[in-house]
């Protein structure tokens, strides 16, 4: 049987400035409850990264890390001392409507041993190594990229000013490579904090103003894939 195919059509991506108030497990509150909503509201579904651990661990995996991403729809229950930071609350973030399309770039590198006394040449495989780019429509109001390299001064009719300083807070991504939400479907979504590194814009006659931008998991951080089964109602 053929397996289940990706279509890019379907993908969507957030970019969340910084994250929301660290939440601690007390072995009784849903996600739903510490984020400030009722146990089956659905307000705490999203997408969170685990900032301490404690001996028991019994809501996660087996191997489960200090710095691994997770989703959860709300219902989940954190043991007492285990602490997240909810990354992207779908219920409270929109889409970013500007992004036309990303792409991720993984790597090794390749290291040499070879000796004198191989036949052949010797390789190891060094550390993995992410990259990615993103590009969109240029829209007013929205320099998630921009404000990284530039101050921004926006001068209202009345001619009230309104400075925004350039800014290294942190920022979260999730793109979806699939954000279909139908009963039975499986999303993929990539998730981890970003550095924007690079960008370009401009103007082009008779052409959508674009912008695009080159960026890489933060230092000490990570991308991570996550699936999530849709059950059936």
């Amino acid at each position: 049987m053929a397996k289940e195919r990706l279509v890019g059509s379907d993908g969507a991506i957030y970019l969340v400035d910084s994250a929301i108030a660290e939440l601690t497990g007390d072995a009784t509150k849903t996600l739903d409850v510490l984020t400030g909503g009722t146990a089956g509201s659905g307000k705490g579904k999203g997408f969170y990264r685990i900032t301490s651990l404690t001996d028991t661990k019994t809501e996660f995996w087996a191997d489960v890390e200090v710095g691994d991403y997770f989703y959860d729809n709300g219902a989940l229950v954190l043991s007492t001392g285990n602490k997240a930071v909810p990354i992207c609350l779908l219920n409270e973030v929109s889409e970013d409507t500007s992004i036309k399309g990303f792409e991720i770039s993984l790597t090794k590198d390749k290291i040499d041993v070879t000796t004198l006394a191989d036949k052949v040449k010797t390789y190891r495989m060094g550390k993995v190594d992410a990259s990615g780019t993103m590009s969109g429509i240029t829209t007013i109001g929205d320099y998630t990229m921009q404000k990284r390299f530039l101050d921004i001064l926006k001068v209202s009719d009345s001619g009230t000013f309104t400075m925004n300083r350039k800014t290294n807070s942190p920022l979260f991504f999730v793109g979806f490579l699939n954000d279909e939400d139908i009963e039975g479907d499986t999303l993929v979504a990539v998730v981890g904090k970003i550095e924007i590194e690079s960008g370009a814009m401009g103007a082009t006659d008779g052409s959508a103003q674009e912008f695009s931008s080159g960026f890489a998991p933060s230092s000490g951080d990570r991308l991570q894939i996550i699936t999530i089964d849709i059950p059936n109602a």
